[in-house]
């Protein structure tokens, strides 16, 4: 019985060292257990605060990507503000350009004129200056000539031929003498007065003054268009032009048709219809001197 108990003993004094360790052994898996969970609790707290951190970061830049896109928003706002500023301003400029083209085209329009006016003026000038030269000459051969009549009635005087006046010299045409000498003279005793560019002048005017229409206060444009010299030579050959008929032609009709007349009966003085219609002012001293011509084939008729 001793023995029994001995033996009981012994064998729960193993079973309560086996238990010992067993409980060793729970305490470290308990342990280990314990220190797996804190470090497991450890982590998700740590992947918690990551993701907090990460989350705040995002947020950051996503405050950012916002305020960004803002001050973009504004920006563009105000490069669309400034296009339209530079498309209006464009827009004046195009304008204001258009303006100074049309005030450049109206200004080199006005030059032109104003060029062709001061040419014309220029060419008038230089007519006038011919003219008054034309006069001078003119006056100093009318002097030369009254002078050398005056010389001749002294002569006459003191041989004894009696009181002779200047009306009393005879008109006779030098045969000597040139076409327009004895057109000129012709003239000048026919009108006996003024000029010999004004008697002629007005020789045209008294012709033509039974037809309408017609002005002649010189010897280039008045004539330029052919109808006043048509009119002149129907007033002596109307068997040559019908007068009717003048002012229906053209410019070109009526120059050719009497300068073809002039030639028919007799004029000499060189004249072509392309002198005449080349500009609206054709050289005076041609036109003048194939009027002289006309009028030298009339006066020998009269």
């Amino acid at each position: 019985m001793h023995h029994s108990y001995v033996e009981r003993v012994e064998s729960l004094t193993a079973e309560l060292e086996e238990s010992r360790k067993r409980e060793l052994q729970l305490r470290t898996q308990v342990d280990n257990l314990a220190g797996l969970l804190k470090r497991k609790t450890l982590a998700e707290c740590g992947n918690i605060e990551t993701r907090r951190h990460d989350d705040m970061n995002e947020n950051c830049e996503v405050q950012k990507l916002t305020e960004e896109n803002e001050r973009l928003r504004a920006r563009i706002s105000e490069l669309n503000g400034e296009k339209l500023t530079l498309k209006e301003a464009l827009r004046k400029a195009k304008e204001e350009k258009e303006r100074l083209a049309d005030e450049l085209i109206q200004l080199s329009s006005s030059i032109e004129v104003e060029r062709e006016e001061w040419d014309r003026m220029q060419a008038d000038l230089l007519v006038a200056v011919r003219v008054a030269n034309d006069f001078k000459v003119e006056a100093q051969e009318e002097m030369k000539g009254l002078y050398a009549k005056i010389a001749d009635l002294q002569r006459r005087r003191q041989s004894g031929s009696g009181n002779i006046s200047l009306g009393s010299v005879k008109a006779i045409d030098d045969p000597q003498q040139s076409w327009e000498d004895v057109a000129w003279q012709r003239l000048m005793r026919r009108c006996g007065r003024g000029s010999r560019r004004n008697a002629l002048l007005r020789w045209c005017q008294q012709a033509i003054s039974t037809y309408p229409n017609v002005d002649v206060t010189n010897f280039s444009s008045s004539w330029a268009d052919g109808k006043a010299l048509c009119y002149l030579l129907a007033s002596f050959y109307p068997e040559k032009i019908d007068a009717e008929c003048i002012s229906s032609l053209s410019a070109e009709e009526c120059v050719k048709m009497a300068l073809d007349v002039g030639t028919r009966i007799g004029v000499k003085a060189q004249l072509s219809a392309d002198v005449v219609l080349c500009d609206d002012r054709p050289d005076w001293s041609l036109v003048m001197k194939y009027i002289l011509y006309i009028y030298y084939l009339v006066s020998a008729r009269e």
